[in-house]
């Protein structure tokens, strides 16, 4: 099992992961949310479910998150574990999205339950396709809008997807 960083979830104590992992319910995360008065006057939440990663190299396999430094890196308390189904490469510039690297699409494709991929990556409601191009290229600082990068799907891992 491999270990992942996930430092703009931090914020948000991880739960838009959490949630897109399913360690919790639509109505657990509305009490938390609620609890914070965090929950929009029109009843809508500032954050949705995480179910994408975007990063420079492809991820494959079993991972858990850790926080800290390279060298001091701790695993979460609770622990968050979750599995790669599957991988695109992703053109910043075009927004487009291929896996075979000969036929693209559109990002829409990756939109899911009304929600926009931008969303689903970043875990926050409202986001853009350039507010997640403006976050990769924030994040990783010698790439560019040419940089190849790649989306990873993520899904718990079967029987730890629950606290």
């Amino acid at each position: 099992m491999h270990r992942v960083w996930f430092p703009q979830q931090k914020e948000w104590d991880y739960l838009p992961l959490r949630w897109g992992l399913g360690y919790y319910s639509d109505e657990e995360i509305r009490g938390i949310l609620k609890e914070g008065n965090l929950i929009f006057g029109n009843g809508e939440f500032p954050i949705c479910k995480k179910l994408y990663t975007t990063r420079k190299s492809p991820l494959k396999g079993e991972y858990y998150v850790v926080q800290g430094s390279k060298f001091k890196a701790s695993a979460l308390e609770p622990r968050i574990e979750f599995r790669v189904v599957s991988c695109c490469q992703l053109d910043l510039r075009n927004e487009l999205v291929t896996t075979d690297g000969k036929t693209w699409a559109t990002t829409k494709i990756l939109d899911r339950n009304g929600r926009s991929f931008a969303e689903l990556d970043l875990g926050n409601r409202g986001v853009t396709f350039e507010n997640l191009r403006d976050e990769l290229l924030r994040l990783y600082p010698k790439t560019t809008i040419d940089t190849p990068f790649f989306v990873s799907m993520l899904e718990p891992i079967a029987d730890k997807g629950t606290r």
